[in-house]
């Protein structure tokens, strides 16, 4: 571009441009927000499907275990076998993300105030 062909351009009103760019701003923050929680929820889901996984599994056997032991079927002493079930707990880790939580939380508050310092 030459300096001939320069374009200038006025900012007719720049309060209710930065106005607009402060709450732009504000929801760009509360986005991030929401997709850092639907990413926790999602963490969550996956272990919650991995421990049901688990538990399908330890039903599946101790129900071929109960198989075994019912009167219809007769069995002889050493082909019976028998297994411990242990029942595994659902472990949910509760992932507080709060360092990074607390940083949008404070820039949120930031942006808010110079708002309504605008506004008067």
């Amino acid at each position: 571009m030459n300096q001939s062909e320069v374009l200038y351009s006025f900012v007719t009103e720049p309060s209710s441009k930065r106005r607009d760019l402060l709450n732009l701003a504000i929801e760009n923050i509360e986005l991030i927000r929401r997709t850092d929680i639907l990413k926790e929820l999602r963490e969550r889901k996956i272990m919650i499907m991995e421990s049901l996984k688990e538990e399908i599994g330890i039903t599946n056997k101790a129900i071929k275990h109960f198989e075994t032991l019912m009167p219809l079927k007769i069995k002889e002493e050493h082909e019976k076998i028998q297994e411990k079930v242990e029942r595994s707990k659902v472990k949910i880790e509760n992932y507080h993300k709060i360092e990074k939580m607390d940083e949008l939380g404070m820039e949120l508050e930031d942006i808010r105030n110079k708002l309504n310092n605008l506004n008067f």
